[in-house]
């Protein structure tokens, strides 16, 4: 049973289309979630260009890979892009409806628009999906804004490395800490740049947390 038809099944409403057609339902906002599906070396550079320019665009869609090349660089490299979820080529169908279904829940508006307060300056506006510092609007990643979010939410108190994963990627770390120590590094910095400095901290051998 082929992915669409198994998606089709669980309730999703699948139209496939190639990647020059798919820019054109996204601005149409003809779809709620964009599954980029690439097998080996079909997943080239075209599926990154296609994410890069849906972001550039303005489009908050959810946008998730698969793929068979479930390599450390191209997750990053997806994330990067604003992918909001990277799964490998193997996992079951079940398993790909699930994760599409946390992903659009992690999407949905947030019921209120409170604004969430850091050390340094630092506004976050869940509904707006809006970070600054001092006043000045801070360019995040899809999954760094949400991995910011979770670490104010649960300001004063650590969260652990597995917990991050589950939570912002919706499974475990994919076999190693370096995943989400590098997303870490690189939200640290774009705060640092932007005037937050030393606002995440590392508790050794247990997670995160900002205080």
């Amino acid at each position: 049973m082929g992915l669409s038809t198994s998606l089709g099944r669980a309730g999703f409403a699948v139209h496939s289309v190639e990647a020059t057609s798919a820019l054109r339902v996204v601005e149409g906002n003809q779809c709620d979630i964009v599954l980029l599906d690439g097998l080996g070396a079909e997943l080239t550079m075209t599926s990154f260009q296609l994410c890069h320019e849906i972001r550039r665009r303005g489009s908050q869609i959810p946008v998730v890979f698969i793929s068979d090349n479930d390599t450390i660089v191209e997750r990053l490299l997806a994330f990067d892009l604003g992918a909001d979820d990277y799964l490998h080529q193997a996992v079951t169908p079940e398993e790909i409806e699930r994760h599409l279904r946390a992903v659009l829940r992690r999407s949905s508006p947030a019921p209120h628009g409170d604004c969430l307060a850091g050390p340094g300056g630092i506004e976050l506006r869940p509904v707006e999906r809006d970070v600054r510092v001092d006043g000045k609007a801070v360019r995040l990643t899809a999954k760094e804004f949400d991995l910011l979010r979770r670490l104010l939410q649960h300001r004063g108190s650590p969260i652990a490395h597995d917990t991050i994963s589950w939570r912002v990627w919706g499974y475990e770390t994919a076999g190693s800490r370096n995943f989400i120590e590098a997303q870490v590094s690189r939200l640290r910095g774009k705060l640092r740049t932007a005037g937050a400095n030393d606002v995440i901290t590392t508790e050794r051998g247990f997670g995160y947390v900002i205080r």
